[in-house]
């Protein structure tokens, strides 16, 4: 298990901008990145972890302000990417993400737990879902 605290990611609103019709990061992701991979250094050396993952976060934020708590996921699952963290956001096949009482005053933090998925889902008819990895 990979335990981190990182953070406050930017909305997966603000992460990328299109340049001659094509999808570019913006600078605010650009910036995101180079802070979590930083954040992520001073952890020290990781665990390696083998996908698929179960990634769980909790997002603390520093003011009141409203956001929407899946918008945030994604930011993060690039950082941890670009960070060499998960080999790919791909292979998350377990997604839960929580939001904490606001914090005010802190610039905000997520603490992140990077597991393996060890359990493939159930249907409710008791088949096993299919898995395409």
């Amino acid at each position: 298990m990979i335990y981190l605290e990182l953070p406050f990611p930017p909305s997966v609103n603000s992460l990328y901008r299109t340049f001659r019709g094509r999808p570019i990061m913006s600078a605010k992701g650009r910036a995101y990145q180079r802070n979590i991979i930083a954040a992520i250094c001073s952890h020290g050396e990781l665990e390696v972890i083998e996908p698929p993952y179960d990634l769980r976060a909790q997002f603390e934020r520093g003011s009141r302000h409203k956001y929407d708590l899946d918008n945030l996921g994604k930011a993060l699952q690039d950082g941890l990417q670009a960070a060499g963290v998960l080999q790919d956001d791909a292979y998350v096949d377990r997604l839960l993400l929580e939001r904490l009482p606001c914090n005010p005053g802190t610039p905000g933090k997520v603490y992140v737990w990077v597991l393996p998925f060890l359990h493939p889902p159930q249907s409710r008819s008791g088949h096993k879902a299919p898995h395409t990895r």
